[in-house]
C-alpha cells in the first residue's frame, strides 16, 4: 500500500504539526492505509487526507523531448499529539 515517504520543503514543515505525507498506491482506501502505517511505525493514526496528483509532461532542455511523469496518489497522515515517525527525522 505504502510506496515511499515524500520529502519535499512542504512535508518537512508539516511534520512540526505531526502530519506525515506519503506515496501510495492508487487504489488504497483510507483505512488500508490507516492499518499500515499503524502496523508499520507503531503510532496511532487522527485522520488521513488523500489526493491524486495529476500526471505531467516535462520537456528536457538538451535534447527537447517531451517525457511523461506519471500521477500517484499522496497521504497526508496526521498522527496523534507528540507521536512521531523516526524516517522523517533526519
Amino acid at each position: 500500500m505504502i510506496t515511499k515517504p515524500v520529502f519535499t520543503e512542504k512535508s518537512y514543515a508539516a511534520t512540526a504539526l505531526d502530519r506525515f505525507t506519503f506515496k501510495v498506491d492508487r487504489h488504497a482506501t483510507k483505512n488500508q492505509i490507516k492499518n499500515e502505517v499503524e502496523k508499520l511505525y507503531g503510532v496511532k493514526v487522527v485522520a488521513i487526507n488523500t489526493t491524486l496528483v495529476k500526471s505531467r509532461i516535462s520537456r528536457s532542455g538538451k535534447t527537447g523531448k517531451k517525457t511523461t511523469e506519471k500521477g500517484f496518489k499522496k497521504a497526508i497522515i496526521k498522527l496523534k499529539s507528540g507521536q512521531k515517525i523516526k524516517l522523517f527525522n533526519i
